[in-house]
């Protein structure tokens, strides 16, 4: 594949439509995409502890060149979305 043409897909699964929004706006901000999509919202099932959970939120989705693709995920989602908004 041409290296120009080379890009990544990025799925983040959020809490709520507000995290969504936000994370979005930071990560154009940021010039890590030209355009991020927010989906509608999304039902997620996931095992906590020894129960399942299940909670409603929102995904975005981005491309972007992988020298451009964030190092740390999680570093860049938790200093752009303060915990207090995860917990909600």
């Amino acid at each position: 594949m041409d290296s120009h043409l080379d890009c990544r897909l990025v799925l983040c699964s959020c809490p709520t439509q507000a995290v969504a929004e936000t994370l979005a706006h930071h990560v154009v901000e940021s010039r890590l995409a030209a355009c991020v999509n927010i989906c509608a919202e999304s039902h997620f099932d996931f095992p906590w502890g020894r129960q399942n959970r299940n909670s409603e939120g929102s995904i975005i989705d981005f491309e972007n060149k992988p020298m451009r693709l964030i190092p740390d995920w999680k570093r860049f989602y938790l200093k752009t979305i303060p915990m207090t908004a995860l917990r909600s």
